[in-house]
């Protein structure tokens, strides 16, 4: 189940990124809008695939590489939460994002992307 939620928070959290930069090149507040519901859906979808995540890397067999691997993912996709939710605590405040909600952003989403090659890693078989 896993690896099918996958690409909703992923498609989320990357169009957020992309809309922020449209609102700072263009000016325009509504791209800066949708990029925050865009955030905030994709936070709260990345939750639950981090949930699922977590019950993958508790099944995980306990053979030293792929034990780390589902360890190191999971911190992973946690830190990328964390960046995302500071950069969506730093839009909220204003109509349009700053340099650095966007910068947090794309660190979080550039985690995210790391986080799901190495749950592709994990799902591949040897």
């Amino acid at each position: 189940m896993h690896p099918l939620l996958v690409t909703f928070p992923l498609g989320m959290l990357g169009a957020s990124v992309l809309f922020d930069l449209a609102a700072l090149a263009f000016g325009e507040p509504i791209f800066a809008d949708v990029a925050r519901w865009d955030a905030g859906i994709g936070v709260i979808a990345a939750t639950i695939t981090g949930a699922c995540a977590l019950v993958d890397a508790a099944a995980t067999p306990r053979r030293a590489r792929e034990a780390r691997l589902a360890r190191v993912r999971v911190l992973v996709h946690g830190g990328s939460l964390l960046l995302f939710g500071a950069a969506l605590l730093l839009h909220a405040r204003a109509s349009m994002p700053s340099a650095p909600s966007v910068l947090l952003a794309a660190i979080g989403l550039a985690l995210a992307a790391l986080s799901a090659s190495l749950g592709g890693r994990l799902a591949a078989p040897a």
